[in-house]
């Protein structure tokens, strides 16, 4: 499975919405971390395809990032997975999830959603 390649398509399929800004992809939790410090998202998108577990520690790493506003941190994964990876997911720091079936419009207004939530949730810590 080539990865870039998937995770290029992804990035165009969001940036196909006028909503939505992507400012980067990553390989990883190190260029992922980069990213985040240079331009301070309101949402950061994990794809989960991973079989060794790199997800999970993923999602873990990037949702105790000492940053001054933490992003939304958001599990994106297909609809067969969702069901078991959900409850996982969260308990590793993800603050939701999303289901990569769903059109770049139904990404939009759930991102909104979720970053209007989860701001509000971590002023309130």
């Amino acid at each position: 499975m080539d990865r870039e390649h998937d995770r290029e398509i992804l990035a165009r399929r969001l940036s196909s919405h006028d909503a939505l800004t992507v400012v980067g992809e990553a390989s990883g939790v190190s260029a992922s971390e980069d990213i985040l410090r240079r331009t301070n998202p309101d949402v950061v998108l994990i794809d989960t395809h991973h079989r060794d577990g790199a997800d999970f520690a993923g999602v873990s790493f990037l949702s105790r990032l000492d940053l001054p506003q933490r992003p939304a941190v958001v599990a994106f994964l297909d609809i067969v997975h969702a069901p078991r990876h959900w409850p996982v997911l969260r308990a590793w720091g993800a603050d939701e999830i999303l289901l990569q079936e769903m059109t770049p419009e139904a990404i939009a207004f759930e991102l909104k959603s979720i970053v209007d939530r989860v701001t509000v949730s971590l002023s309130g810590q």
